[in-house]
């Protein structure tokens, strides 16, 4: 959202729902319909979940770490389109070494086809971000990796808010040692077990959570992820295509002044 009532409609729906929305895209815990009727322009779109049967999509939160060459390796050898949510280089404390790695990192995803999209510049918690803030990290974030993709990019379309908001949640966030991630295994291969009791009637999928900064999530919780619902008969691609959305609109770009 680029204008201010934009942004003003945006901030109430993000409060209504605890901000588990995105720009373009939500991915939403609650019983409510799939696609919320708040947002009828579709670039205002509220979603938790694919639109287009047969159709899954993986989304990886804040930072890619040193292994994402082996996650790229891995979606490549799935013929798999993956969704970065990612943060800019926001923690003062080693953000010239934040810059350095991560950027190198978002160029391969993008030049990969891979879709990168906001998880804002500094993962503020939008439940409690005044509206100075919200448009702050927004702005940041858009003129940082319009700076970084070039292109005539001027920003995603594309948003997920911190702290909350998804469809499946993998929780490797929370099981990411050794000794606990098959947790995060069996919840993947037991939301396997549901798509396909339900494949019947509903061959829609949700949209999948992981974390891209851990190293079980590269290793284990992401294959198990794609041999399981694969297993299914879905196939791996970014969320705007898992909406039905077309490539050329992932971005802003100058060109055509937005």
């Amino acid at each position: 959202m680029t204008n201010e009532s934009g942004l003003r409609v945006w901030r109430i729906i993000c409060a209504a729902f605890l901000c588990a929305s995105l720009v373009h895209l939500s991915i939403s815990r609650s019983k409510s319909p799939d696609l919320f009727p708040h947002y009828q322009n579709p670039r205002h779109l509220v979603a938790r979940k694919c639109q287009v049967p047969g159709l899954a999509a993986l989304t990886f939160d804040d930072f890619p770490n040193e292994r994402i060459d082996e996650l790229l390796e891995l979606l490549g050898s799935w013929n798999a389109t993956a969704t970065f949510f990612v943060n800019g280089p926001y923690d003062p404390r080693d953000s010239v070494l934040q810059e350095e790695l991560l950027g190198p990192r978002l160029k391969k995803i993008h030049r990969l086809g891979h879709q990168i999209a906001s998880h804002t510049y500094d993962h503020i918690n939008l439940n409690t971000a005044d509206q100075h803030a919200f448009s702050a990290t927004m702005a940041r974030f858009d003129t940082w990796l319009g700076g970084l993709l070039g292109g005539g990019i001027a920003g995603p379309r594309y948003m997920r808010a911190p702290v909350v908001g998804w469809g499946f949640d993998t929780e490797d966030w929370k099981h990411h040692t050794a000794q606990t991630v098959h947790r995060a295994v069996r919840r993947v291969h037991d939301h396997a077990a549901q798509l396909q009791a339900r494949q019947i009637v509903d061959l829609t999928a949700d949209i999948v959570l992981m974390h891209g900064f851990h190293n079980t999530t590269v290793t284990t919780v992401a294959p198990a992820v794609l041999e399981a619902l694969g297993a299914v008969g879905y196939r791996f691609v970014s969320v705007a295509e898992c909406l039905g959305h077309p490539a050329e609109n992932w971005y802003r770009r100058r060109e055509h002044g937005a």
